[in-house]
This record gives C-alpha cells, sequence and structure tokens, in this order.
C-alpha cells in the first residue's frame, strides 16, 4: 500500500478519490479555503469522510519533516496553490497543466489559448525552481478551433486523471527513469490587462479574450469603471437590442455584458508599495487605509481592491471604502457608479472628503459613524500621565508595576512570534484572525511591537506599524493579565518605547464595544470622527 500525502484543489478532485480507491493510504491532505477559483471545499469534504487530516493554510517545512517521520513515500500534489518544500526522503511528484519545460508558472492555461499554442499535462519532480523538476509523463494537448478555458479545463482534469492511473501501476520505475527539463519558458500569470476588452478593440481580440477566460470572466470599461464580466457575448454592429444589456462598442462589432458589476480582486503582499505611496501622497485622517489594517482585516470582512489611475478603492462585503487618492480621478470613478446606477456606500470618509462629495456626487446622504471613528492619543500625555482626571489611570499603572514579578518589557522579535501567537490565541476575540494574519506577515508588513513578561511567563502583547512620520499606529494589544492596569502598562509601553520618533499614537476604531470606547476616551484621546457617503438610485 503505497503512503502518500496530497496536495490539490477542487477542479482535480477526482485525483484524490481515484487515490483512495486504488487503496492508497492517504494520512493528510493539504487544500486551500474557498477563496474562488482555488475551492477546497470538495477536497475538505472527501478528507472527513475518510477522517483525513486535512490543512488549509500554506504547508510548511516542519510539516513536511513530519510526513517524513510517518514514513510518508511520496506526496502527489494536483492544483495546490502555493510553495511545497522540497524533501531529500520523501518522492514528491506534481501535476503541472503544460507541455514542461515550456509554460511553467502558475497558470498557463489561458496564455496558451491567448497565443493559441498548445497546451498539456506534465506529471515531473517537485525542485526547488518552479515547475523544473524532471519529468515522468507528459501529454500534448492540441487546441480546437473553438477551444475555451472550460472546455481546456475538463481535457486537463480527464488527462491527468489517465496520467495518475498510468503512474499508480509503476511509481517507483517511473521516477527511476525521470528526464531532466531543459531550458525552458516561463509564462506569468495572466493580469487585468490581458482580461481587459476596451472600446473599438477588434471583435477577434474580444473573441480570444472571452474564450481564454470563460467561466472566471474578463473586464472591460465603460462610464470611467473597471467591469467585471461573467457572461457576454458578440453581436455584429446593430444587432445588439437595446436593454440587453451592458454595451461596449467594437471596432467591428459589439460586446453586449448580460452578468457584471464594478471589478474588484484579492488583495496581496505585493500591493503594499503601491497602496502605501498613494496612501502617504494624499494622506488620510483615519487608520483605516493603511496596508496592515487592510492585509490582516481582508479575510474577516472580506476586503478587496481596485487600483485606478493614482487612487485606490477597497470593497468589503458592507460596502466600499471611501477612495484614497488624487480626488478628481475618484471622483470621476464614483460618477461612474452613478451613471451606471450602481448603489454604494462609502464607509470611514475622512473630513476632508465628505464636502467635496456632497458637493460633486448629489444625490448622496452623509452621516457620522461613531462606531469607526478613530483615536490620536499624544505619546507625551501617555508618557507622564499628568493631572487630576488621570490621576486613576497613574495609580493603576503604579499598583501593575509594583507586583511581583514586576512586568519587564521586550521589543517583538521574529523568534518571540510564536510567544505572541499562543497569547493571542489564549486571549480570542473578534480580531483573533487578523492578529494571526498580522503574526503571519510580521516582517512583510512592517510591523513591530512589544512582550510583557512577569517572571518566566510572558502576559501581553502590543503590535504596531507607522502611519505617518510622526504618527505610530497602534493595531492589536492583549494581555491574560486580570490585574487592574495590565492592559493600559502594555499599551503604554508600545507608545513610550517610540516617543523619539512619534509624537502620536492612533488607535484603531472601537468596533461599537463601550469598553473599548471608554479605555481610548479616558486617555483623552482625540476623536477622529468617520463618516459614511451613501448613494441609492432611487432617492
Amino acid at each position: 500500500m503505497l503512503k502518500i500525502a496530497y496536495f490539490g484543489i477542487d477542479a482535480l478532485q477526482e485525483c484524490l478519490a481515484a487515490l483512495l480507491a486504488r487503496g492508497c493510504e492517504v494520512v493528510r491532505v493539504f487544500t486551500t479555503e474557498d477563496d474562488g477559483y482555488d475551492s477546497g471545499q470538495a477536497i475538505r469534504a472527501i478528507a472527513r469522510e475518510h477522517d483525513i487530516p486535512c490543512r488549509t493554510t500554506r504547508v510548511t517545512r516542519e510539516e513536511i519533516r513530519a510526513l517524513e517521520e510517518q514514513g510518508v513515500a511520496y506526496t502527489i500534489t494536483a492544483g495546490y496553490p502555493w510553495y511545497i518544500p522540497v524533501s531529500r526522503v520523501i518522492r514528491q511528484v506534481n501535476f503541472h497543466p503544460s507541455c514542461l519545460p515550456v509554460g511553467r508558472g502558475p497558470w498557463p492555461m489561458p496564455t496558451a489559448l491567448l497565443r493559441g499554442v498548445p497546451s498539456g499535462v506534465t506529471l515531473h519532480k517537485i525542485s526547488e525552481g518552479y515547475d523544473e523538476g524532471d519529468i515522468l509523463l507528459c501529454r500534448q494537448l492540441p487546441l480546437d478551433p473553438e477551444e475555451d478555458l472550460v472546455t481546456l479545463m475538463e481535457r486537463i482534469r480527464q488527462t491527468t486523471l489517465e496520467m495518475l492511473e498510468t503512474f499508480l501501476a509503476d511509481p517507483d520505475g517511473l521516477w527511476e527513469r525521470a528526464v531532466p527539463q531543459g531550458p525552458g519558458e516561463y509564462w506569468p500569470e495572466p493580469g487585468d490587462e490581458e482580461r481587459l476588452i476596451r472600446a473599438g478593440d477588434p471583435a477577434a481580440r474580444a473573441r480570444r479574450i472571452l474564450r481564454a477566460f470563460r467561466g472566471y470572466g474578463v473586464l472591460c470599461q465603460s462610464c470611467g469603471v473597471t467591469l467585471a464580466v461573467t457572461e457576454a457575448q458578440l453581436c455584429p454592429v446593430g444587432q445588439a437590442a437595446e436593454g440587453e444589456g451592458l454595451c461596449l462598442p467594437l471596432a467591428d462589432g459589439v460586446l453586449v455584458a448580460r452578468t457584471w458589476q464594478p471589478y474588484f480582486r484579492e488583495l496581496s503582499l505585493d500591493d503594499r508599495p503601491v497602496l502605501e505611496e498613494i496612501r502617504r501622497r494624499y494622506p488620510s485622517e483615519l487608520s483605516d487605509f493603511t496596508f496592515p489594517v487592510l492585509y490582516c482585516w481582508r479575510k474577516r470582512l472580506a476586503l478587496k481592491v481596485f487600483v485606478g489611475e493614482d487612487f485606490y478603492i477597497i470593497k468589503g462585503k458592507d460596502g466600499y471604502f471611501c477612495p484614497v487618492g488624487a480626488p478628481k480621478s475618484y471622483l470621476s470613478y464614483l460618477r461612474g457608479l452613478i451613471r451606471l446606477n450602481i448603489p454604494f456606500s462609502l464607509r470611514f470618509c475622512d473630513t476632508s472628503h465628505t464636502e467635496a462629495m456632497e458637493a460633486a456626487l448629489l444625490p448622496v446622504q452623509v452621516q457620522m459613524s461613531e462606531d469607526d471613528s478613530d483615536y490620536l492619543m499624544e505619546n507625551r500625555i501617555l508618557d507622564t500621565l499628568e493631572g487630576s482626571q488621570l490621576r486613576k489611570k497613574r495609580n493603576d499603572l503604579r499598583h501593575y508595576a509594583s507586583l511581583s514579578p514586576q512586568p519587564q518589557v521586550e521589543p517583538i522579535t521574529k523568534d518571540k512570534l510564536v510567544v505572541v501567537s499562543a497569547l493571542s490565541e489564549a486571549v480570542g476575540g473578534d480580531d483573533l484572525p487578523a492578529e494571526q494574519e498580522a503574526l503571519r506577515c510580521f516582517e512583510q508588513l512592517g510591523l513591530w511591537g512589544v512582550l510583557v513578561r512577569r517572571g518566566d511567563r510572558y502576559v501581553s502583547f502590543a503590535i504596531s506599524s507607522e502611519k505617518e512620520p510622526h504618527i505610530m499606529q497602534g493595531h492589536f494589544s492583549k494581555t491574560i493579565d486580570a490585574d487592574r492596569g495590565a492592559a493600559l502598562f502594555v499599551v503604554r509601553a508600545c507608545s513610550v518605547n517610540a516617543m523619539d520618533q512619534y509624537a502620536y499614537t492612533n488607535l484603531e476604531d472601537d468596533m461599537g464595544l463601550s469598553g473599548l470606547r471608554y479605555f481610548k476616551r479616558s486617555l483623552h484621546a482625540q476623536v477622529i470622527p468617520s463618516y459614511t457617503v451613501t448613494f441609492h438610485p432611487d432617492a
């Protein structure tokens, strides 16, 4: 019985079912959460049915070493989207949807369709270089004249299952006879430009793009708004009936979009330089637009981004975040939404935005959103806590600082992130998923912070970043100490330790929690109000 670990997504779920049907011992499954194209729902269901442990986050080297200790002979991958650490013990193979060495890269199928070149499936060894491992099996799939992404994926699925059966008949023999790859060709994942159909494009180009991204969707522009189109067809000039859908005139035809919505895509770490450059050029009063906030909360709030010309806008499950960037650019975008009769609610609008929007985007409604307001604290005041009104805070702080063992402050270093993670999980709360994202990408997000230790026990932490050159942005703080003054001690320690560089600390919104709001206001924080701007087509 072949002992294996399986890595894959729903698009090729039959591979996992085939392995189990052949009697393979699948000791662990690695897949993804449900994030659109790379869904793992069916894979997780199969794992549950067969009582197989399943992981939905990026595999680590420690997990590969654990598989080695379990005596896993092979790892078999069919569509897993993340890099898999290479093992010197386990034989690792991957099904790749092209004829390697041509078509290396994460998503070669649309590129093959756009270029009109053959596709295929290759079974190869996993190596340090992406898609560069020795080839066990390879089958070319010439494209049919009307081939599209859906039909090609079905052919790739069937071919992959056939090749899996061939592999299972003689895995060790195929491994030993594998052939090294020669010089190859890497195909980057198609971006927005490759999916975009513009007014005036030739119908032939539009048809090629529609085929290459069928089932995934294309992009087009109307009224200054980029739209994600999931259902469309080409019509000759004059044959598109008015009212059939959104019509985009082409050079020799019309693209009729029947199902469409404003285009937003997933946030990634690669967006940080662009979004932060725009935000710093057009500084926002509120913290909600800083990249660490957006990235850490993207899953909980279902945040997606559209980056336009000198502005960006975030969309969440509860509406749009106020655009950041050049007013001329984002007001043009919002006018386009109004012309397309698309309702929107702009959350977290700074006071500097509201007057311009009321003047330029009639009819809109503006109202204050107290739960989303920020709190700006002067670090000097937080350091001294002078005055009669802060006497209780001073007493709380003195009480906590005098406890035995005495609290000691340490910086959060890379090797201490596991300690912070344990504290975060111990306390829990609504912000736990966002905290875990922050810890997973601590360095990439430019975060820092402090830990508080009492004796040999860590009891609290605070995490921050830079909002502006003179303002520190507070993100998360937690304590497992029930003693009075514990929460204030760690927040104060984080801000005071950064006083030489930052005059202020900006704390994020209170999420409507009265206790959190009271705590921030009790520190004499300046309230930075936020507003909601709403457009209803029927208003």
